[in-house]
């Protein structure tokens, strides 16, 4: 039952990877939008500004989700590849249930609350010819560290199961 949840859950996580490759190519493509149009035609325009930062913004959130899932954050290794495999189980396990859960918790609670207001107020750029509808890239962060939060618990899981097994396999 567990393991398939982690593949469901790891699954899910695969789509984030699609999404912030899309991203990353529509980012390649609005920027050299921007330079023609500033160098070629002398035609600027503050939307194309703000849609870069909105497409990194997401770049980086959905990608920290499928990161998670590779085991691809940053780490001391220093100390850490030293260790064996049920220590770092062990401290992959307190780090995420000490850190990883509550901070996706309190960010995607807030991040809703954030975005919610945004789309009460039907907020847009300050900037002249900025971008309508700011509420978008803002309910990104709510979705993105929930998923986040979701792969956490995948991540879990899988130190559980490394724990666990590697307890047993010790006793044979």
């Amino acid at each position: 039952m567990l393991k398939k949840t982690q593949d469901i859950i790891n699954r899910l996580s695969d789509y984030f990877l699609y999404v912030s490759m899309f991203f990353v190519l529509a980012l390649i493509l609005v920027t050299c939008a921007g330079v023609v149009g500033r160098y070629v035609f002398s035609f600027t325009a503050n939307w194309l500004d703000e849609l870069r930062w909105h497409f990194f913004g997401i770049i980086f959130l959905a990608g920290s989700v499928y990161t998670l899932k590779i085991e691809g954050h940053v780490r001391v290794d220093i100390f850490y590849a030293r260790f064996s495999q049920k220590t770092k189980a062990i401290i992959d396990l307190m780090g995420s249930l000490l850190f990883l859960l509550p901070i996706c918790y309190f960010v995607c609670t807030g991040g809703y609350i954030f975005f919610i207001n945004s789309f009460d107020v039907g907020e847009f750029s300050e900037n002249p010819g900025g971008l309508p509808y700011r509420w978008l890239i803002k309910g990104a962060i709510p979705v993105c560290f929930f998923f986040l939060f979701i792969q956490g618990v995948s991540f879990i899981l899988m130190q559980i199961e490394i724990i666990f097994m590697t307890s047993e396999s010790q006793k044979d």
